[in-house]
């Protein structure tokens, strides 16, 4: 018989859902039971306000006559009530379709606290070998008092890979110079440097891009800022179970258009707000 955490497990990408809502690993893996998987959800509840599971949840809930709100102290007296029903009535698409909304969300990013990429790389691109480089770029950072780095680059650039002979090349200025923001970022993940990362475009090329590097060097905090045309790509990055924090942040002037869909699919308590008008360039022409 079906049960609702059964029933849960059946909406798309329920367990990674949980799992970026901060829900134990081992309690939305697919070897957990349905009832710790419905536990761990009720704990998750209140990270996933307009999220298809919650909404589904309660139309579940309401179809069925349970009168109990979800959290985690609720978990077990809805299981036994769904327990002693002889038929479940199961939602169809229809009641739990995405709610509009473009509510703010509760975190908060501060973007005066990231330093463009581009000013770090004027105070570098003069060293002569790439450990020069990457020193100076470090110091550069230190020195600026941010907190973290604010990278703004077309998708197309996250074609080319940063080797050590390209690298050189570039800083003897006979080579491609977008080598050198490329190897800058790498540097900043090795030194598990926070980032804000514009996506242009699809945004395909350049998550690839920082998975790759995730797997090669690590990342530490990685905010993406989301775009109608990076959207798609952009989540199935952030459901991707990984070992880094890597969260979606919204200005309030894409909040209309996207917040409905993020929250959707993604746990709204996890999702930012991006604070400041930044200049995402380096400024020196402004």
């Amino acid at each position: 018989m079906e049960n609702p955490g059964s029933l849960l497990r059946k909406i798309p990408q329920a367990e990674k859902i949980l799992f970026a809502a901060g829900a134990c690993e081992r309690d939305c893996s697919a070897k957990a039971s349905d009832y710790e998987f419905f536990c761990a959800f009720c704990k998750a509840a209140e990270k996933l306000s307009h999220n298809r599971l919650l909404l589904y949840a309660r139309a579940l809930l309401a179809k069925n006559g349970c009168g109990e709100e979800l959290s985690g102290s609720t978990a077990a007296p809805i299981w036994r009530f769904f327990a002693a029903l002889d038929v479940i009535a199961e939602p169809t698409e229809n009641d739990f379709f995405e709610e509009k909304t473009d509510e703010i969300p509760s975190l908060t990013l501060n973007g005066s606290d990231f330093i463009p990429l581009d000013k770090l790389l004027d105070e570098a691109k003069a060293s002569k070998t790439p450990t020069a480089f990457s020193e100076s770029l470090f110091s550069a950072f230190l020195e600026s008092g941010k907190t973290g780095v604010l990278v703004d680059l077309p998708d197309d650039c996250y074609e080319k890979q940063p080797s050590l002979y390209a690298l050189e090349q570039a800083l003897s200025g006979a080579g491609d110079p977008l080598v050198l923001r490329l190897q800058a970022i790498r540097v900043f993940a090795e030194k598990k440097i926070p980032v804000i990362l514009f996506l242009q475009g699809s945004g395909e090329k350049t998550l690839a891009f920082f998975a790759r590097l995730e797997s090669l060097v690590g990342l530490s905090e990685l905010f993406l800022h989301l775009t109608p045309d990076a959207f798609d790509a952009a989540i199935g990055f952030l459901l991707t179970p990984r070992k880094s924090l890597v969260r979606p942040c919204l200005t309030k002037e894409v909040l209309p258009a996207l917040a409905s869909r993020l929250y959707y699919r993604y746990p709204k308590g996890n999702s930012y707000l991006l604070l400041q008008d930044l200049c995402r360039k380096s400024c020196k022409n402004h």
